[in-house]
């Protein structure tokens, strides 16, 4: 478990399960879903940085004519909309930034061991499947985002490991039991720029389905939500698979 303020990291050695139980949720306030998943799947070794560093240029020093100089004062710049709606980090996660540039957000659930930060790698999607904060060698890995989903976006589906020793994302299987729900209806989820609060609208169980199986949920497809249509499909589908109703309704917006 990697603490919010610390600089070192626990990598387990525990091997995978199997079970896939999945819980959504949206935001309190603006319906912003976000589904939790449990992956089982094969890692890559992640990928080294690309790029170069910027070289910097002394300029060529002029020679001073006969004329007469004439100094300027630039004028000031003055800010765009665009600097102006730039988001700003929250302060407590910085450091966290600044060591992996990969770092997304912060999950927690209370009574839960999942108090984990949560990881974003485009380039390399699988970077954290067997890989910690770090980049060193872990079976559990830490929790990341699917890299087709937009980080500025409304929909973010979140992969992490069911261990053995109980890290990771073992503890979601909790909510497969109503009375764990009816006493944590909501779990924190930040990104570096916000603190969200998101409330549990349903639990379901769901599976990889093979490319040969015509029917069932392909939850993993669902990447974004972007229109009525899709949200409403996808509620449909999840709502067959809920384990208990929670009396929570979701809407699109």
């Amino acid at each position: 478990r990697l603490p919010r303020k610390e600089t070192s990291a626990q990598s387990s050695t525990a091997t995978k399960s199997t079970a896939t139980p999945t819980a959504t949720a949206i935001e309190s306030g603006p319906a912003t879903p976000i589904q939790i998943e449990i992956a089982d799947l094969s890692g890559e070794q992640p990928k080294e940085p690309e790029g170069e560093l910027p070289v910097e240029e002394t300029p060529t020093a002029e020679t001073p004519t006969d004329e007469t100089q004439v100094e300027e004062t630039p004028a000031e710049e003055t800010p765009t909309d665009e600097t102006l709606d730039e988001p700003v980090p929250l302060e407590r996660y910085l450091p966290l930034y600044e060591l992996n540039h990969d770092f997304f957000g912060w999950i927690t659930i209370e009574d839960t061991r999942i108090d984990y930060p949560v990881m974003y790698n485009a380039r390399n999607p699988l970077a954290y499947l067997g890989h910690d904060f770090y980049g060193q060698f872990s079976y559990a890995g830490v929790p990341y985002l699917d890299s087709d989903c937009d980080p500025d976006g409304d929909f973010f589906l979140v992969y992490g490991h069911k261990m053995n020793d109980g890290s990771m994302f073992a503890d979601l299987v909790a909510y497969e039991d109503q009375s764990f729900w009816e006493t944590h209806r909501t779990f924190i989820f930040d990104t570096l720029y916000e603190e969200r609060t998101y409330e549990v609208v349903l639990a379901m169980r769901a599976r990889v389905l093979d490319k040969e199986e015509t029917s069932g949920f392909r939850y993993y497809n669902y990447t974004s939500l972007n229109t009525e249509e899709e949200f409403q499909e996808y509620m449909t589908q999840a709502k067959k698979l809920s384990l208990y109703d929670t009396g929570v309704e979701a809407s699109f917006g």
